[in-house]
């Protein structure tokens, strides 16, 4: 256990942007091939939006089951795309293809969705305990997904890894998400306003250098823990 005095600096804001900044810069390509799997989902999701009064929600039972499989659907594609970015993050330095990355990533769904459903729940716990344990858990569990591709570890050991990984540095690692959060923010502040262009750049660029982020991150501490 490190002391105070011992403790590593974390890896700072203005170099995670600028790393991530690079990688994406040369995984452009990559990035945008992986999740074009997600276009086709999210123009029928604007459709459908834009089809439907909320006031007015539909009653037709084929029509509300269609919905239900529609989000499903929605939600497994989501969780493949959003996979496959992270283990092009993870092999960003070796010669896998785009094909072979989107294979790991579809066999991997079972267990983010898990890693998910659980971090879900205790989040949610915290929350409806009060807000401070929800915000606590959430930083905790943030990095589960990334140790889950990086290392292997599933389900609650996923969630406890990334616990132990935090552990020392909360407030370093919640100050470096909030500053990510806020920049994505402003980024859909400045253009969400505009028709499936916002929903675009989301998906394409502030989704994948999200992870980046995220996943440099996790790396840094990964370091300074040793």
């Amino acid at each position: 256990m490190q002391n105070v005095s011992q403790r590593k600096n974390v890896i700072s804001i203005g170099g995670l942007l600028n790393s991530s900044v690079e990688i994406y810069r040369k995984k452009a390509k990559t990035f945008a091939v992986i999740l074009s799997i997600n276009v086709p989902l999210l123009l029928i999701g604007l459709l459908i939006s834009y089809s439907f009064n909320p006031k007015n929600p539909p009653s037709n039972p084929l029509v509300v089951l269609g919905l239900m499989v529609f989000f499903v659907v929605y939600l497994i594609v989501t969780a493949w795309s959003v996979l496959s970015v992270v283990f092009a993050i993870k092999e960003r330095e070796s010669t896998i293809t785009v094909k072979q990355i989107l294979i790991l990533g579809w066999l991997s769904i079972p267990s983010y969705i898990w890693i998910y459903f659980l971090m879900g729940l205790a989040i949610l716990a915290g929350f409806i305990l009060l807000i401070i344990p929800g915000i606590i858990f959430a930083v905790w569990f943030s990095f589960a997904i990334y140790l889950f591709v990086s290392e292997g570890v599933k389900g609650k050991a996923a969630l406890t890894a990334s616990k132990k990984l935090v552990q020392g540095y909360w407030w370093a690692v919640f100050g470096r998400i909030v500053a990510m959060i806020f920049i994505m923010f402003m980024v859909s502040l400045i253009i969400g306003w505009v028709p499936l262009l916002g929903q675009l750049v989301n998906l394409f660029v502030m989704l994948p250098f999200f992870v980046i982020y995220m996943y440099l991150l996790h790396e840094d501490l990964k370091k300074v823990k040793i």
